[in-house]
């Protein structure tokens, strides 16, 4: 999971990062905090987390685990084993995970934006 730590996307900060960190009830395989208190568990999902069947999909289990997290107010990054087998070299993998770890951070600043409206709508922003 080292190569997560090459996908953080702003250099200038170092994120904190556990390995692996509880979060509620469940215990992600990385935890990234960033500025703005951004935080991205980052899941690297093996053949356990999927159907055997084709197409092979999340199990429910799976699936429960990112909405939670997602509740908890965590941006979830999941790397499928067929993923990361299939991009092969290691140019490859960072560049997706970069990819993926800065589509979470767009999603939860998005989601930032919009809470910090609605509270200043609200009258609520401590004003």
């Amino acid at each position: 999971m080292g190569i997560v730590f090459l996908t953080c996307p702003d250099p200038h900060h170092s994120p904190a990062c556990a390995e692996p960190h509880q979060v509620g009830l469940w215990s992600v395989d990385m935890l990234v905090e960033l500025p703005h208190g951004i935080k991205v568990a980052v899941e690297v999902d093996g053949p356990s987390h999927y159907t055997t069947s084709t197409p092979r999909r999340p199990l429910g289990s799976t699936l429960a685990r990112d909405r939670c997290l997602r509740a908890l107010g965590l941006e979830v990054v999941s790397v499928s084993y067929g993923m990361y087998d299939m991009l092969g070299s290691e140019a490859g993998r960072v560049s997706k995970l970069k990819a993926l770890m800065a589509k979470a951070v767009k999603k939860a600043g998005g989601k930032a934006g919009k809470a910090g409206g609605k509270e200043a709508e609200d009258g609520k922003d401590g004003s």
